[in-house]
This record gives C-alpha cells, sequence and structure tokens, in this order.
C-alpha cells in the first residue's frame, strides 16, 4: 500500500518546478510557463525525472519512519532546491538548456539527502542528550 508520504513526496517534486515558473510569468510572460509543456510524451519525460529526487525521499522515510523530522528537512531542501533552480532557467536562452532538466533532479536529490541527514543528526543529538 503506498503511503500519504511517497504520495506527498513525488507529488511535491512533479508539482514544483512548475509552481516555480509561475512569479517569472510577470516578467517573461507566459511562454515562461508553457516552456515546461512541449508535448504530451515531453510533459511524461519531464515528470518522469521531476519524480525522481521525491522517490528517493519516499524512499528514505520509508527505511527510517521514525525519522520525521528528518523527512520535513528533506522535503524542504528539495522543495527550496527545485524552486531556485526551475525559477532562474531560461530554457530560451540556447540550445542545450534543456539537459539542465535532467540534472536538476539530481542536484535537488543530493539538497534532500543533505536536509535529511541533518535532521538525523540532529535527532540523534537531542536524544542522546536527554
Amino acid at each position: 500500500m503506498i503511503s500519504h508520504t511517497t504520495v506527498t513526496a513525488v507529488a511535491l517534486a512533479i508539482l514544483i518546478p512548475y509552481i516555480a515558473r509561475v512569479p517569472g510569468m510577470a516578467v517573461h510572460g507566459p511562454d515562461w510557463l508553457w516552456s515546461y509543456f512541449p508535448s504530451l510524451f515531453g510533459i511524461a519525460f519531464f515528470a518522469a525525472f521531476a519524480a525522481i529526487p521525491g522517490a528517493a525521499l519516499a524512499f528514505l522515510a520509508h527505511m527510517m519512519p521514525q525519522h520525521s523530522f528528518a523527512f520535513s528537512l528533506g522535503a524542504a531542501a528539495m522543495t527550496v532546491a527545485l524552486f531556485f533552480l526551475h525559477a532562474s532557467l531560461d530554457l530560451a536562452s540556447d540550445s542545450t538548456a534543456a539537459i539542465a532538466l535532467v540534472i536538476f533532479p539530481f542536484l535537488a536529490m543530493i539538497m534532500m539527502i543533505g536536509g535529511f541527514a541533518v535532521g538525523v543528526a540532529s535527532t540523534w543529538l537531542a536524544t542522546r542528550r536527554r
């Protein structure tokens, strides 16, 4: 059975890139958001890569269910990384800019693992001092 933690992590990872594009529409116009909707296959391809950090977060949460604080820090780090990376990406800048859509999930996953590790370490320190 799929837990709500898994659904939350994957949905967050898939939706944040689109949400990050909305503020840029004020400056760049609606094409700023629509550049992330190339075709039906393009959306599926993008969603598959965007789900990578969310799936990694869900895996860590499943392996260590007692660390809800670590899950929260990991989700926050992933969200912030995805938001800033996708909010600043101009796909029309050059022909290789779309490669970033493949690289960004892995960068966000590194940030998520760092946030999760900080959460686990802080929980361990808090329980150790009791």
